[in-house]
This record gives structure tokens, sequence and C-alpha cells, in this order.
């Protein structure tokens, strides 16, 4: 029997570790063999034994160079070489690039799954005859601490299963009788009149940080169309005069749905915006820059601006809660849903609703106590 001084310190051909939730792993991956979990010691002899019997192992009706035939991973691979991977069900557009890739890498994070917990089979090389709701159930509930993502899973499974039955692969689609995960939060953190004092305090007019509040809060894009703004998307209106509300107007196509609506979004850039836009370098096109002096990616920017909260002692706050937070002032402010629509680029009334019914509650609150406190 070898010492376990004795062992090579590299695994075997074709094996390699993988991080998994409960430990690490290690799997066989060979030329025309199925993908196995070996358990035991690398090089001891149990080990040994159920490496060779893999080996010996031929995997039946295996393409050259991918998954099984009829497999799951099989299904997903034929799904996001199709012209349907890229289109909306909802509304048969086609979709952002970046809902392409968090589609794909949805279901690719599945292949790897175990059917059930210690199982050396997984997902990606089950028959999709097999995937019943149960299964897919299964699929969903390994999310259920983060029941977002786990919504997201379950939508992007019912997409490939709806392409199997598109293409008579499947006679019924299971993922259609799993609901998702029902979500009650008021979503991102919603900044206070005196946050905005505290940051303000803490970064000077002329800061980056300074900057970037402006834009969020009196222009309310997402982080995604705030990194693209620059003075390019300034222009001057027609006619000027001076019961006009701004001397200059920003113009910007929001990337959520520009496949879809292809809407233009143009607003008034207030003074105070203006006069942080003036302040940016004049050097760049963009008015936010990353410290390498090239733009931003949208979840950089996200993270920067989160990092840049936590220092003013605003760990709560966010870049998007900035737009909730414009979005709340003004209803307040009796904004109607179409003009909080025409400012913000939603396209369904449902979402400004939101705001201005909160607002009119408290309005309606506020007038209700009065009577109370009136003098009899």
């Amino acid at each position: 029997m070898m010492d376990a001084a004795d062992m090579p310190k590299r695994l075997p051909k074709y094996c390699f570790e993988e991080d998994r939730p409960s430990g690490i792993r290690i799997r066989l991956r060979a030329p025309n063999r199925p993908k196995v979990t070996l358990h035991g010691v690398p090089w001891s002899e149990p080990f040994m034994e159920a490496y060779r019997r893999a080996l010996d192992t031929v995997a039946p009706e295996q393409t050259a160079h991918g998954p099984v035939v009829g497999s799951w991973e099989w299904l997903c691979r034929k799904f996001f070489a199709s012209i349907d991977f890229k289109m909306s069900q909802r509304t048969g557009k086609q979709l952002s690039a970046g809902h392409v890739l968090q589609r794909r890498r949805a279901l690719e994070k599945t292949f790897e799954e175990p059917l059930s917990p210690g199982s050396i089979d997984v997902f990606g090389e089950m028959p999709i005859a097999m995937m019943a709701p149960k299964a897919v159930k299964v699929l969903r509930d390994r999310l259920a601490a983060t029941p977002d993502m786990a919504n997201k899973r379950l939508k992007a499974v019912r997409q490939a299963l709806a392409f199997a039955v598109s293409e008579s692969l499947l006679k019924h689609n299971a993922a259609r009788e799993v609901s998702g995960f029902q979500i009650i939060t008021d979503g991102f953190y919603t900044w206070t009149e005196e946050d905005v004092a505290v940051f303000e305090r803490t970064y000077a007019p002329g800061t980056r940080e300074r900057r970037a509040l402006a834009m969020l809060l009196y222009a309310g894009p997402r982080c995604i169309d705030v990194v693209k703004f620059g003075r390019q998307m300034l222009y001057k209106p027609v006619k000027t005069d001076r019961t006009q509300l701004a001397s200059r107007w920003l113009k910007f196509m929001p990337h959520k749905g520009e496949n879809v609506t292809g809407k233009v979004i143009d607003i008034p850039v207030l003074p105070v915006l203006l006069a942080e836009l003036e302040r940016a370098p004049k050097d760049s096109l963009l008015y936010i820059e990353n410290r390498y002096g090239r733009d931003f990616s949208a979840k950089g920017f996200g993270n920067w601006f989160k990092d840049a909260c936590t220092s003013a002692g605003l760990p709560q706050c966010s870049a998007h809660g900035l737009r909730k937070a414009g979005a709340t002032i003004l209803a307040e402010l009796g904004a109607t849903p179409h003009q909080l629509m025409a400012i913000y680029g939603w396209s369904s009334v449902k979402e400004a609703e939101r705001y201005t019914k909160k607002a009119q509650g408290k309005k309606l609150a506020e007038a209700g106590l009065r009577l109370m406190s009136a003098p009899k």
C-alpha cells in the first residue's frame, strides 16, 4: 500500500479539483467518457480502482466534442445556438447582450448540480425526458437562500424547455407547473434628505463622487446608463427664454429595453446638476471615469459608489437608492405617474404608480390626523 508521503502531488490524468459548497471534490473528465466524481484519497487503491473503472466506461450516444445526446446540457447547448435564445418570449424582440449572458449563465450553472446531495450524477447528464416538475423544483430550491436568483434560474429553465417543446424534443414543459418564490421587499434603501446632506458634506463640489450624486439624483439614470453620460448628450433647446426650466437638456437612450422600445429620454438639466457637469475635467468626453481614466462598467460604478457611501458613513445607501429617492421626492411634490414615466424611462405605469400611491397615502394620513388635532 502506498504511503501518503509517496503519493504524487498532482492528480491522475483527466482529474481536476472542483470547489463545491460541500467542499472540494475530485472530478474525472476524459474524452468520450461520462463525467464522474471520484471518492477517496487520490492515488489510494480504492480511488484508483474507481478511476480505472470510470476510464473503462464509454459514454453512450456521446457526440465527438459535446454532451450526451438527449441530455439536459445537450438541450441547453442547442438552445444557446438557436435564434430563440436571444429573443424575448414575451415581446418577440431581441434581448440585450446583458440579458442573453444572464440567461446563459443561469442555465450553465445547472449542469454540475448533483441530482441529490452527495450524488455523482449531475443535471447536465440527465436525459431531458426526466426533467419532471420535481427535478425543476430541486434546481429552484438549491437557490432558495436567494429567491431572486432562484426565480431567474426557474425562468431560464422554463425557456429552455419551451424551446424543447417547440422543436418536438419534448411534449410537455414541466417547468410551467413550478411557481417562483414570492419576494416581498421594498428593494434598495431610499435615501433621505439628511443622507444627501451627509454625502455632500463629505464630498466637495467638483469631485467625482459629488458629480455622480448629482447625475443620479437629478437625472434619475440607472448605473448602466450613467456610466455613458458625456458632453455629447447635452444640447440647447431650439427656443430659449426666461420661463424655461433649464438652458440645457440631456438626451439618452436607456439600456434597459433599448432593443424592445427604442425609447429616448429627454430631460431638462437643472442648474444644480449643470453646475456639477461644468466642473468635470475638460479633457474627457465622459463625465465619470474610473481611476485608470477609462469608462466604468455598470457593476464597477455601482461598487465604487457604494464604497463612497460607506466612507461617508452611509453604508445603507447605494446608487440605485438615489434613483428611488428622486422618484419619491417628485411623487410627494405632486408629479403624476406619466411625468415620472417620462423622467425615469418606465414603459409601464405600474412602476410609477407605486411612488404616487405611496405619496398620496402619506398626504391622506396627514390630512386625516389634522382633523384630530383641529380645535373643537
